[in-house]
């Protein structure tokens, strides 16, 4: 039988959440370069707070954490009037994600596109 300790379990999960940290980076230099950074270490510690962000507000999978970011750099850095409304519907801890995303969705395009 395989066992596997809390120590190797952690380093996995640490391991992942690196790939994860550059996976936000790349989608930021792609889709959000002057958020990035200027260099990589700096890039990291955006994708990292973002991650960070999402993950406050029940945001965990791959797909909702960028979701998240697109529309953070699309309406909420710009507006922020939008986000206290979002800020509201993302800190309800009875909605799960989907709902979550798909709410901010309806009111940012006025339709949900993710689901």
């Amino acid at each position: 039988m395989l066992t596997i300790t809390s120590a190797q379990l952690g380093a996995m999960s640490t391991a992942a959440g690196g790939q994860f940290v550059d996976r936000v980076l790349e989608f930021l230099e792609t889709d959000y370069p002057e958020a990035a950074g200027a260099d990589l270490e700096a890039g990291r510690r955006v994708a990292r707070g973002l991650i960070d962000q999402a993950g406050q507000f029940g945001l965990h999978s791959q797909e909702g954490v960028l979701r998240f970011v697109s529309m953070y750099f699309d309406y909420f850095v710009h507006e922020p009037r939008a986000f206290a409304w979002a800020h509201q519907l993302l800190s309800d801890p009875d909605l799960p994600e989907r709902q979550k995303l798909m709410g901010l969705e309806q009111r940012l395009y006025g339709v949900p596109l993710w689901g």
